[in-house]
């Protein structure tokens, strides 16, 4: 019985020193592991930028096409590219198309 007790011990002694578990086998492991995460983050990456390319492509070319001449006549007085005198002036023409 004592000689069962013994190998046991010896086999988880080899296992949690300098065996299986803290050098070859976990090494092992991770070498293995680490690429195929990072594979897996770059994959996810990936998708991510993807997606909000197209989102903010989709937007871009929807708010382009509902700007209307007034619109951006208006955008124009706001932002002080043009005075008053002028943007009543270019309304009146916008209107009058």
């Amino acid at each position: 019985m004592q000689q069962m007790i013994d190998q046991c011990a010896e086999l988880m002694n080899g296992m949690m020193g300098n065996g299986m578990l803290s050098g070859g086998m976990m090494n092992g492991m991770m070498g293995g592991m680490m690429p195929m995460l990072l594979g897996t983050l770059l994959s996810i990456a990936t998708v991510v930028a993807g997606v909000v390319l197209l989102v903010r492509f989709l937007g871009d070319r929807t708010s382009r096409n509902d700007r209307t001449p007034e619109i951006i006549l208006a955008e124009r007085f706001a932002r002080g590219e043009i005075d008053l005198e002028e943007y009543h002036d270019r309304r009146r023409v916008v209107q009058a198309h």
